[in-house]
């Protein structure tokens, strides 16, 4: 899919059937968070499946399969060598929400609170589309430092403690979430 010239979709396909969902960037991200939350896969499910508007398909393991791959969206190819290299987690929506609220108010003039609608593909675009001096990436840009590669004890030092200040250490990673809705769709 080109968004350049086709719509975002308000719908996912399971077994040739297209099925509303919610595409607000509020509704996905309310999802996320829940199902980071939940302990039981059957929970997860439940949670899952309520991002259908309507009617939940028949075919439950396509259901969670195509919100999956809604969620997942239009990555770039940089975002996804980014993701394979170190296996540091440097991202969190959660701790940082202030940095995000504070830059699509700077950057796209969007108030994230006040907004009555952003479909959540557009809203994975526009995140990724910051530029690097922005809070988000920056915070994003010191977790991805490997402070052990550098030499200089002072700027190590340094670095490291920014990275100790803006730690993620307790959360859990896009790869980690994606295992926690494989283990709704298969029940482990």
């Amino acid at each position: 899919m080109n968004p350049l010239y086709e719509p975002l979709p308000k719908s996912v396909e399971v077994g040739g059937v297209l099925y509303p969902v919610k595409t607000d960037f509020r509704a996905v991200l309310k999802l996320i968070g829940e199902v980071k939350q939940a302990g039981e896969p059957g929970s997860r499910l439940f949670l899952i499946l309520r991002l259908y508007k309507k009617e939940i398909p028949p075919d439950i393991q396509g259901a969670v399969q195509a919100v999956t791959d809604f969620i997942a969206g239009i990555r770039s190819a940089e975002k996804e060598k980014e993701r394979e290299g170190s296996g540091k987690q440097t991202f969190s929506y959660e701790k940082d929400a202030p940095y995000i609220v504070s830059d699509f108010q700077n950057y796209y003039g969007i108030d994230l609170l006040a907004c009555k609608y952003l479909h959540w593909q557009k809203f994975q675009m526009l995140l990724e589309g910051l530029p690097d001096d922005s809070g988000t990436k920056t915070r994003i840009g010191y977790r991805s430092i490997d402070a052990g590669k550098i030499r200089d004890r002072q700027e190590r030092q340094r670095i490291q403690k920014i990275q100790r200040a803006i730690s993620l250490e307790d959360e859990r990673d896009e790869e980690q979430i994606g295992d926690l809705f494989a283990a709704a769709m298969w029940g482990d």
